[in-house]
């Protein structure tokens, strides 16, 4: 079996994606701050009229993704 293709150098890691907390200084175009999602509420991810705004990320889509959080405390 043949591995995966190595992803584009234009592709954003997933810390660009405000995915992680970046690992030191101030929250920049580059290292956008993390989401918070509160639970009990439907989340939306993508490049358009979502509740999470990936706006410069050409491999998301307008409405990439949709996820429900309940909390278990």
């Amino acid at each position: 079996m043949k591995p995966l293709p190595s992803p584009p150098q234009s592709r954003r890691s997933d810390a660009d994606r405000g995915n992680s907390a970046p690992a030191s200084g101030p929250a920049s175009a580059a290292h956008p701050p993390p989401h918070r999602l509160l639970p009990g509420e439907e989340h939306t991810v993508g490049r358009k009229s979502c509740s999470v705004l990936l706006q410069n990320d050409q491999s998301i889509s307008r409405v990439h993704a949709a996820a429900n959080f309940i909390n278990l405390h």
